[in-house]
């Protein structure tokens, strides 16, 4: 039983011999704010939360990473193959580090220049592209068994078409 003052009640003799209940001090208590212990414990499930959050962000971001590989891998390949094709002359596609650019062969004028993300490693040959916007016999060996773009993410395996689509298979 909780007891709670009136103006309008007198206070008993009992009451006051005996001091104000510990439940009447702690509900003095309360409404002057939040106990340490109450501010830890919030303290700790925003903890937990933060760090769920930012566990399942790492994830996402590989694998985003990822996924900016293989389109900027298959958007080159399609670039050189339609560059080809549209210029009547030969076009190539220079894999450098983490950097691949088409160019045109006889001049060395570029077509398109991209960086792969970092921690991205692939098997992505030097490919010739011929003017009726084919992959050049000697180049499509090359890639006849699929480029492999490896990840923190996983692997996935481009199969590359001679006219220069490529599909994404995940391994």
């Amino acid at each position: 039983m909780r007891l709670r003052f009136n103006a309008e009640k007198p206070i008993s003799s009992a009451w006051v011999a005996a001091g104000p209940s510990f439940a009447s001090q702690r509900q003095l208590w309360r409404f002057r704010g939040i106990t340490i212990i109450e501010l830890l414990i919030v303290l700790a499930i925003f903890g937990v939360v933060v760090g769920i959050g930012a566990l399942s962000g790492r994830g996402a971001l590989s694998g985003q990473q990822e996924r900016a590989a293989i389109r900027s891998i298959q958007q080159s390949v399609w670039q050189g193959a339609s560059a080809a094709s549209a210029r009547g002359r030969n076009t190539e596609l220079i894999h450098i580090g983490n950097r691949i650019e088409v160019r045109e062969v006889d001049s060395g004028q570029s077509i398109r220049s991209e960086e792969l993300p970092s921690g991205i490693i692939t098997n992505l040959p030097n490919l010739v592209f011929t003017p009726p916007g084919k992959i050049s016999a000697e180049s499509f060996e090359g890639v006849a068994d699929g480029i492999s773009v490896q990840s923190s993410a996983g692997t996935t395996l481009l199969r590359v078409s001679i006219i220069g689509e490529v599909v994404a298979e995940k391994e």
